[in-house]
């Protein structure tokens, strides 16, 4: 049988990591204690300037991903050997849950859930769509998680110092009678100064075809605003969502200037 196993590779400096997905065929035993090989790298072993070290697997990885499928979907590097990644494991109930990771000074931690998600999502689906570090160790990230009645609300979370808080709601929980919500991209100037694209409920058609109401929502200080509709795009049924999974993308600006494409 096959797993899929994310794997860690650093350049030391590029001020990079890079992730990939590596399927490899053996025993489950195989797999989890491969994916629990430790991350520690002492400095005088780091790969020489502009080169890649040798791929390792997400040092915690394994004790969450029971049904042996997972994969790094985003890395984000704010200087040489402190990272943070983000992806999603399949728990027992093969159920896509997300994770996220923290390298500090080329030694990575153990990967862990989603800090607050249980609370969230109670168990159901979800995932990060986007992620941002201005400075090591200061990350936002936004995505999904599947509410009570399976419509999908989006949520945001923060890191201080490397340590992620409880992930939060963007929405309002009424909200999750209207359909969907996904935060699908976000940029931040500096720790605490971010703009988020998000994809609100559809306001007609379905499925591939639903055209939805794009919002953004800005945070100035650590404070996040209301959502407030994309300027110049009418808030009516013409509406079109422009920010596609993977696609649409906020660039970095001065502290509140962030530039939409």
């Amino acid at each position: 049988m096959n797993w899929r196993r994310p794997l860690m590779m650093s350049a030391s400096a590029a001020c990079c990591a890079l992730a990939t997905v590596a399927t490899t065929a053996g025993s489950a035993a195989s797999a989890a204690t491969t994916a629990t090989a430790t991350s520690a790298r002492p400095a005088d072993t780091q790969p020489p300037a502009g080169h890649l070290g040798a791929a390792m697997p997400v040092p915690g990885l394994a004790a969450l991903n029971v049904d042996k499928t997972a994969e790094v979907s985003l890395v984000r590097c704010a200087s040489p050997g402190f990272c943070t990644a983000v992806g999603d494991y399949r728990d027992a109930r093969n159920i896509e849950q997300a994770f996220v990771v923290n390298e500090t000074d080329f030694t990575w931690g153990t990967a862990t859930p989603v800090p607050g998600m249980a609370a969230l999502a109670n168990g159901r689906l979800n995932e990060i769509n986007t992620l941002d570090c201005p400075t090591a160790g200061n990350c936002t990230l936004g995505g999904f998680y599947t509410g009570a009645n399976d419509n999908s609300q989006g949520f945001i979370d923060q890191s201080t110092n490397g340590v992620f808080g409880n992930a939060f709601q963007l929405l309002p929980a009424n909200n999750q009678t209207t359909g969907i919500a996904d935060v699908v991209a976000l940029s931040c100037s500096t720790p605490g100064d971010c703009t988020a694209a998000v994809e609100g409920p559809p306001v007609r058609g379905a499925g591939p075809d639903a055209i939805s109401v794009a919002f953004l929502i800005t945070e100035t200080n650590g404070r996040w605003g209301p959502l407030r509709p994309v300027p110049g795009i009418p808030g009516n049924d013409t509406t079109v969502n422009t920010f596609k999974r993977g696609g649409g993308q906020l660039r970095r600006g001065r502290p509140g200037v962030h530039r939409l494409r």
